[in-house]
């Protein structure tokens, strides 16, 4: 379970990634209606893996954040959610 600090900096930063994806959605004229368990992937939210790469290059402009190497390769965040926790960390 989350720490204080960690779900409070998680809800901070949630209506800012929430914007970075809408704002994404609506530049490709695709549905802004989702919610934060929805995969990112063609099969829910409607990214493919370059436009989630673009999204978390701009979570971590946007929001200040450094998103570990780890999540950029062969294992990237399936959700907002999973984004939102590595942020929150």
């Amino acid at each position: 379970m989350f720490g204080r600090g960690r779900a409070r900096r998680r809800a901070q930063l949630t209506p800012q990634v929430v914007a970075i994806v809408r704002g994404m959605l609506e530049q490709k004229g695709m549905a802004v209606d989702f919610e934060l368990s929805d995969p990112l992937s063609t099969a829910g939210i409607g990214l493919d893996s370059m436009d989630i790469l673009e999204l978390l290059r701009a979570v971590e402009s946007e929001c200040g954040v450094k998103i570990p190497d780890r999540h950029w390769g062969t294992t990237p965040p399936g959700t907002i959610d999973d984004i939102l926790d590595i942020i929150a960390r």
